[in-house]
Parts: structure tokens; sequence; C-alpha cells
């Protein structure tokens, strides 16, 4: 999800923003990069400060609104590869909604190394719940509710949108949102 969030970022922003993406990371944390590459590795485990750095640093002082636009855009573009030639057929035949739902957790997992993550479907409607998630940051949460959305949009539904209900980062307990769409 970073990963395909810099890629993107670093064609509609140019190389100098993409640049100042690393500014503020200590010579460990480059380290920890690989030295002077400044890029973040598919498939590679990083600590989650390095990775709130690196957002904070694409997602700056834009307000709310510009966020959530800016993560949509990103979200959407990462999913591009699963809304073309066999990717997608394949997608369309074997992928919905509720069978992601179903293994919401297992895939959360695979990207991110604590937390608890659930998707209660509904008619046209889901409640996304994510919590005990250690690598929390409201910047990821964002992403967490768009690639969901993006998700969803790639799976044939419909006018998806995205309704932030709570965040850890406010005090709560866990992170939830409501999804809903118009059709699939």
């Amino acid at each position: 999800m970073v990963r395909a969030l810099l890629e993107w970022y670093r064609v509609t922003e140019g190389s100098t923003a993409y640049a100042r993406v690393f500014d503020g990371l200590t010579s460990a944390e480059r380290a920890e990069l690989g030295g002077d590459a400044q890029e973040i590795l598919a498939g590679a485990w990083y600590d989650a400060r390095i990775v709130h750095k690196v957002l904070e640093n694409v997602f700056g002082d834009l307000d709310e609104a510009k966020r959530r636009s800016f993560a949509r855009d990103a979200a959407r573009q990462g999913m591009r590869p699963l809304r073309t030639g066999i990717y997608h057929f394949v997608a369309q035949q074997i992928l919905s909604p509720r069978l992601y739902a179903r293994h919401v957790q297992w895939l959360f997992r695979l990207l991110h190394d604590t937390g608890e993550r659930r998707i209660e479907m509904g008619d046209h409607e889901a409640l996304s719940i994510t919590g005990n998630w250690a690598g929390h940051h409201p910047i990821l949460c964002l992403l967490v509710q768009e690639t969901t959305a993006a998700l969803f949009e790639t799976l044939g539904c419909k006018d998806v949108t995205v309704e932030p209900l709570r965040c850890v980062a406010d005090g709560h307990r866990d992170c939830r949102c409501t999804l809903r769409w118009t059709g699939e």
C-alpha cells in the first residue's frame, strides 16, 4: 500500500518532491531503507515510525478534505493492476466484497505485523473496524479506508463512499468507517 502510494507520488509530484519524502529520517532509519536508496521496497518490513515519517512528509500540511482526496486517488492508482487485463478478469471471477470481508484479517496481517481487522457486511454497506494496531497512524488509517473503497470499486461496487466514524487518534479504542455503494 505505501509503496504504491510512493510510486504514484513520484509520478504525479515529480522527483524533487519525491526526494523530500525521506527528509527528517535519521541515519539509522535511512540504513534500514538500504542506505542512500530513497524507496520503500515491496515485501520488506519497516519500523512503523519510519513509515509514519514518510507518510507525514507525503501528506504534509494538507487539510482533512485534501488528505482524503489524495488518499483516494493514490488508492485507486494502487488498484490499477487489478482493473485491467487478466488480473481484472480473474478478480471479477473469483473475488467479491463479501469474500474480501471474510478474509480481511488474514490479508491485513500480510501487510501489518499487529492489528485486528474485520468488516461487517450489509446490503450495499459495510462497517470496517480496525483495532489493536500498534502501527496505527491517522494517515495509514485513512489509506486503509480508501484502499478498501478502491478495492470494492474494482470488484464492481458503484459509487463507493467512505464515512469515517471514529479513530484511535481521537482517543477511541478502534477505528471505524462505513462504506456504502449503489450497486454491484
